[in-house]
């Protein structure tokens, strides 16, 4: 059952409706575990929206609730799903050591989670993050939610990418989980004001 808001909370808009979960086998192959799924799309900090065409099916990331960080990814899985100005797509089975397609900004030191088993320095790079919708409607208008992106080398078998708490820290996004006839969905509303360009739409006052 959704909270009740407040009265000063903001109107809010459906911007992603009943995303299934996805189920996967646990690192020992003996069970399998479901991940909450996101669309989400990156581009450069000077982009002002990622390229229209990457709006339409954007890559599905894991969002983790017991990460306390924000987003994870490796360059090989930049180059794989993200057209970035100015880099090619991936062709080569590796990439050149250290080499990462965003400018980096500075560096943060990660204990053990769900991508390494140990703690290790990584870098961390300036881009734009956005969250995209699986309403046909809505996709035309991204929502940007974070500016930065932490970027690794995964540990094999590991997930190559992975958000956190801090990705929607400050953003006002609201999120419901649901297990409809067995059938576990995540939905997304975004606060009106996140979504200026989008014409008239019927928002809601109770995220749903």
């Amino acid at each position: 059952m959704n909270a009740q808001p407040s009265q000063n909370e903001p109107d809010y808009i459906l911007y992603v409706d009943r995303l299934p979960f996805r189920g996967r086998n646990n690192d020992s192959g003996s069970e399998i575990q479901y991940d909450i799924l996101l669309p989400i799309l990156i581009s450069q900090s000077s982009i002002p929206s990622p390229p229209y065409e990457s709006l339409i099916r954007p890559p599905l990331w894991p969002f983790d609730t017991c990460y306390d960080g924000g987003a994870i990814t490796s360059p090989e899985y930049l180059f794989d799903h993200y057209q970035l100005v100015g880099v090619p797509r991936n062709h080569q089975s590796t990439l050149p050591e250290g080499y990462f397609p965003l400018p980096q900004i500075t560096s943060r030191r990660l204990s053990a989670d769900a991508m390494h088993d140990s703690p290790i320095e990584i870098p961390i790079h300036r881009c734009s993050i956005w969250i995209g919708s699986n309403i046909p409607a809505m996709q035309p208008y991204p929502v940007e939610i974070g500016v930065a992106i932490a970027g690794v080398a995964v540990q094999r078998n590991r997930r190559r990418t992975l958000l956190g708490r801090a990705a929607f820290l400050g953003t006002d996004i609201r999120m419901t989980i649901e297990f409809l006839r067995g059938i576990p969905t995540v939905s997304v509303w975004v606060p009106r004001s996140m979504l200026p360009l989008v014409p008239t739409l019927p928002t809601s006052s109770d995220g749903g």
